[in-house]
């Protein structure tokens, strides 16, 4: 048995599995000889009994680490599920905030809200997401990924429905502070696809991911145009959750992170993982046993800025994130207030007489015109997602990431001028392209440039930031914006042009780097070290 559970993967890992270091000689000749008469026989040739041993003892020494196993397997089957599986929590994440841009100009219309307070329900989200942000991001270092992503899911199934139920304005910005910080949680999902993909596709694994959150958006528009004029928004709010609930009822199968368990130290469950890994894929796993890493504290903030290079990733990654999310979602509100105001061009808007209900107060709901224009924009992110899967593994992380931030700015910037309707529409297009580009690379790029033990706290902390950006955008593309149109357009721009920038500044490029544990890290500073004495 013994024999089988080493040379033959498809036989599950034995449940008495043991380190290398508690594995005795005697044992191995033990279990060895209960399985045949033959090969207790052998054991009796005193000729034989050696060479049996030592290629027992020589297969057990063999030793591979988790990225290894990952990469020798290859991608397959259980990826894609796993893909699959984490894509609907993504599509959900997708709808609850997407939403905001659909229902914040309806509830206006029905409670009667000045700008202020239209553009605060978006920003309590954002709110909650700010402080959800690094406690997801620790509570996944700590207590695992798939823990966390299911906690965060059932937060907010729970708190998304209450919100459609509730009766008044301020109930239902609690409501959504809540949901926001349960939406945050989702990110973590990145972070386990990203330790299940080899390294060679794992750019284009996390690219493919983000179409999910587009499909999201796509149906959160799709469903607003079917449901907002007939069953009104509380049921748009409440049938928003399917995905999630289907998420919840299929997360029994997800696995823990092979390579949490071992920074946890439970190899056994790290080995038994990947062994279901190559049998779904149909692969042989490699001979012999994982390789022990040293078991790091984990969640750890100092270790963002335990090295210069880490320092200035960790610093040039904050305003990057920030600035992501402060134009994503600023073109997405911005993309409402465009349609929802323009006629034939944008120099001819409607007129707050046509507009206006009641004297003092004027909104505008969204028509059918203005639903299918802005699905047409969101099919921007599919775009945006098919150039990373060409480009990014090609020409690297950082050029990929400038280049899509220059792109935002210029097509951003397009819309001082006075254009057609069709025209505008393009445009909005290829900026909502541009910045859904912006936002996938982030997500594949932060995961690869921090070690393991600091994985999910570094994501969680570059959201926060971004939490930030995307509090503010809502004042910026609402309020500022009815003020002054080309000074909220000059600001959308110009923080994009100098994230590019900083893009380039970054020091680590992570194209085809494999993941690193925060042993790797020290022992690749030591190594510079001795090289730099040995030059001295």
């Amino acid at each position: 048995m013994a024999w089988k559970a080493f040379h033959n993967d498809e036989i599950d890992v034995d449940i008495n599995y043991k380190p290398l270091n508690q594995i005795e000689e005697e044992e191995i000749i033990e279990l060895h000889q209960l399985h045949d008469d033959s090969t207790a026989e052998m054991f009796d040739r005193q000729s034989d009994d050696n060479d049996v041993k030592s290629k027992l003892l020589e297969d057990l020494q063999e030793t591979f680490t988790v990225d290894e196993a990952i990469n020798h397997i290859g991608f397959g089957p259980f990826q894609i599920l796993i893909m699959a599986l984490i894509g609907m929590c993504t599509m959900a994440d997708a709808m609850e905030v997407m939403m905001l841009s659909i229902i914040a100009p309806e509830l206006r219309c029905i409670w009667k809200l000045p700008r202020w307070q239209e553009a605060l329900i978006t920003t309590v989200v954002f709110v909650g997401q700010f402080f959800g942000a690094a406690i997801w991001g620790k509570f996944c270092d700590k207590f695992g990924r798939k823990t966390g992503l299911v906690a965060c899911s059932v937060w907010l199934l729970y708190y998304g429905f209450l919100s459609s139920i509730s009766p008044t304005y301020v109930w239902f910005l609690c409501m959504r502070m809540l949901a926001g910080f349960g939406v945050v949680g989702g990110n973590q999902g990145n972070t386990l696809v990203s330790e299940f993909v080899p390294s060679k596709v794992r750019g284009k694994c996390l690219a493919v991911m983000g179409s999910f959150f587009a499909i999201g958006s796509i149906g959160i528009a799709l469903l607003a145009l079917v449901t907002m004029s007939t069953l009104g928004w509380r049921w748009m709010l409440a049938l928003s959750g399917i995905p999630l609930a289907g998420f919840i009822c299929l997360s029994w199968w997800l696995p823990e992170s092979a390579r949490f368990c071992m920074l946890c130290g439970n190899e056994a469950e790290a080995y038994k993982t990947l062994q279901k890994v190559a049998r779904m894929n149909k692969k042989s796993l490699l001979p012999g046993r994982l390789k022990k890493i040293v078991v790091a504290e984990r969640g750890k903030f100092s270790d963002m800025f335990e090295t210069k290079e880490m320092t200035v990733t960790s610093l040039l990654l904050f305003y990057i994130w920030f600035t992501a999310a402060f134009a994503y979602y600023g073109i997405v509100l911005l993309s409402t207030e465009f349609l929802t105001q323009t006629v034939d061009n944008t120099c001819t808007s409607k007129s707050v007489g046509s507009l206006s209900g009641e004297c003092g107060f004027w909104c505008e709901r969204m028509s059918t015109e203005d639903y299918i224009d802005f699905i047409k924009t969101t099919f921007a992110e599919f775009i945006g997602i098919f150039f990373n899967i060409i480009v990014v593994d090609r020409f690297g992380r950082k050029p990929t990431l400038a280049l899509v931030c220059i792109l935002f700015g210029g097509f951003t910037s397009l819309q001082q001028f006075c254009l057609s309707r069709s025209s505008m529409v393009l445009f909005l297009f290829c900026a909502r392209g541009s910045v859904s580009a912006m936002f996938n690379i982030l997500y594949i790029y932060t995961p690869e440039v921090y070690p393991t033990s600091i994985r999910g706290l570094a994501l969680g902390t570059c959201s926060t930031f971004a939490r930030i950006g995307a509090i503010v955008t809502p004042f910026t593309a609402q309020v500022l914006m009815e003020v002054s149109p080309s000074l909220a357009i000059a600001i959308y721009a110009g923080s994009a042009f100098l994230a590019s920038i900083c893009a380039l500044l970054l020091p680590i490029e992570t194209k085809g780097r494999s993941l690193k544990n925060k042993i790797d890290i020290i022992a690749e500073m030591d190594s510079e070290q001795e090289d730099s004495e040995d030059e001295l």
